[in-house]
């Protein structure tokens, strides 16, 4: 696992529903804004491993690790903690 450092922290994006509570599927792609962390830098508090998280749509490093696409991003780039 890729281990970041000081302020940033690495996340996976969880897949936006292309489909309402109605049924009614939505065309196009809807990207999500929200990540669940995987891995958390030393210098962060707030923000927990396995927290889910709103992050800004083009903040932070997208990268492929062991076959995931993960995105490599500062805390300043976490609108939130969603729970």
């Amino acid at each position: 696992m890729i281990k970041p450092l000081a302020d940033r922290l690495v996340v996976k994006i969880i897949e936006a529903e292309n489909k309402t509570s109605g049924g009614i599927i939505l065309a196009g792609e809807q990207k999500s804004n929200l990540a669940e962390v995987l891995e958390v830098g030393s210098d962060i508090a707030e923000i927990s491993k396995g927290d889910t998280v709103i992050i800004n749509t083009y903040g932070g490093l997208i990268t492929k690790h062991e076959g995931q696409a993960l995105i490599v991003l500062r805390q300043c780039d976490v609108l939130a903690v969603v729970g």
